[in-house]
């Protein structure tokens, strides 16, 4: 109403004296003046009738109005306290579910998704990932009859689970998570698992071989993938000639659930170690607790058919490939048409080829390569080639291991014109391998689950250490991140992020 009363005559608001003027304006100056005075004793008594009868014919209205809570005629007033509500309001919590371990919180930059642990949100980088009430205008209830219940309202998934296709369980409505570690090795009769069983009496723990922290991001990631080194098996015989031949017991492959593995690649210079029989084993024992693969199978056609998870309407595909033992009789058979295998692609046209046509099946597609020389920071011309023909046929993320030491990061350019860069790590490192201390890492990317457009790419610095892995914090940190800065193609902040733009 106070919009009304200062539309009145100024008389009329000198009579109800509700006058919000200052000492000194010019009405107040009037109001005191000669001229003031007479003008109010010419108008006289009329003047207050008139007054009496407007006020309370406005009183009326008033009342009338908002008894009758006219929401158009109040909305043309500009007085929304006579709207009427339409809504009744509902009290939602966004919580952090699980957060990150100390000095891992998700910090991106302004503007780009938070993943604050498991649970992320859309923010600026001055807000909290503490829990927060959002009030939500929810549409007031109907009856039980014009309802559907919440399953029913639901569309249908864009893609279904099938043999080849898994549904993931997110751990954020915000987005999708995909973690990557090197090589592993779970033979008993080298260091690392030979430690894990001593200092465990015999029931080797994913506890006993991995730091709190790093399990909680492992574990925490809607996609971990893993190089499984080695086969699964207790028969075959150890290839000839071959310096180092791996074989573990069947029993272990469990721990690949235990430490949170989704998928692991199978295509590196190793599996075949013992023969056809253990790399059959293989494959049977992965499929046997429930771990899928790539990079490997009965055939070429098995061998070379991508993996894929599902969310929503958001489909991402894996394949795996190695470009080692670079001769024509290598002791790590490749596929064929009719015989087992890896998929080797030092031809990479068949690679190429297969990731072209997973662009008609997914959104997101990821290669992970064995590739590159051992022991060395320096990426070979190999590499580089087959990068660019990869990221040509439409990867949308390049992961790399074999040579055992942590390779540069290259932040190569998007084929579309707009989309992020391209992420390249050329080598993730030894994970949990040997005895050696060394430097390792995990890698995540973070992806758009409305878009399936890459949002930001993390370098996480680990160290392999007393046949043990464990996230690096403060000074050790910052050591390897320097280090890898110094080998990269990529800008890298301080929190491990890769510039992408």
């Amino acid at each position: 109403m106070a919009r009304l009363r200062e539309s009145l005559p100024e008389d009329i608001i000198r009579f109800m004296g509700r006058s919000r003027r200052k000492p000194g304006s010019e009405y107040e100056d009037r109001r005191h003046s000669e001229y003031g005075r007479s003008r109010g004793r010419e108008k006289g008594g009329a003047g207050t009738v008139l007054v009496i009868v407007a006020v309370i014919l406005l009183m009326l209205l008033g009342a009338f109005l908002y008894l009758r809570k006219d929401a158009a005629f109040a909305d043309y007033l500009k007085l929304p306290f006579l709207t009427a509500p339409e809504t009744e309001p509902e009290t939602r919590t966004a919580q952090n579910l699980n957060g990150s371990p100390e000095g891992l919180t998700d910090t991106f930059p302004e503007g780009e998704y938070i993943d604050a642990g498991s649970d992320s949100e859309y923010r600026d980088e001055t807000e909290t990932a503490e829990a927060q009430v959002i009030t939500v205008a929810v549409p007031a209830k109907e009856t039980e009859t014009e309802t559907q219940t919440e399953e029913e309202a639901l569309p249908p998934p864009k893609y279904a689970e099938n043999e080849n296709t898994k549904l993931i369980d997110r751990h954020s409505d915000y987005v999708i998570s995909l973690t990557f570690a090197g090589d592993i090795l779970f033979d008993e009769h080298y260091s690392v698992m030979a430690s894990a069983i001593s200092r465990t009496g015999g029931n080797p723990t994913v506890e006993s071989m991995f730091d709190e922290d790093m399990l909680s991001l492992m574990r925490g990631s809607d996609v971990f993938m893993v190089n499984n080194e080695f086969p699964y098996s207790e028969g075959g015989k150890p290839l000839a000639g071959k310096k180092y031949t791996f074989r573990a017991n069947p029993k272990y492959a469990a721990l690949l659930n235990d430490m949170g593995a989704d998928i692991v690649a199978l295509a590196n210079n190793h599996l075949y170690d013992h023969g056809e029989e253990a790399f059959l084993d293989t494959l049977a024992t992965l499929q046997g607790v429930g771990v899928p693969y790539v990079g490997a199978g009965k055939d070429l056609n098995e061998a070379a058919a991508p993996f894929y998870f599902t969310t929503g309407d958001i489909k991402i595909g894996f394949v795996a490939a190695t470009q080692i033992e670079r001769m024509g009789n290598p002791d790590t058979k490749g596929a064929t048409e009719t015989t087992p295998g890896v998929f080797r692609c030092l031809d990479y046209n068949k690679l190429c080829e297969v990731i072209s046509g997973m662009r008609n099946e997914c959104d997101f597609i990821v290669a992970y390569l064995h590739w590159g020389t051992e022991s060395t920071v320096n990426v070979d011309d190999w590499q580089k080639k087959l990068a660019t023909a990869v990221r040509d046929a439409g990867a949308d993320l390049i992961i790399g291991d074999h040579p055992h030491v942590l390779q540069g990061i290259s932040a190569l350019d998007p084929l579309t014109e707009g989309s992020s860069k391209v992420p390249c790590i050329y080598s993730l490192g030894n994970y949990l391998f040997n005895s050696n201390s060394q430097d390792t890492c995990l890698v995540t990317a973070y992806i758009d689950p409305k878009t399936a457009k890459l949002i930001s790419f993390r370098f996480i610095p680990a160290r392999q250490e007393g046949c043990r892995t464990h996230i690096l914090k403060g000074t050790e940190k910052e050591r390897v991140l320097k280090h890898m800065r110094s080998i990269s193609k990529a800008e890298i902040d301080e929190d491990g992020f890769v510039n992408l733009r």
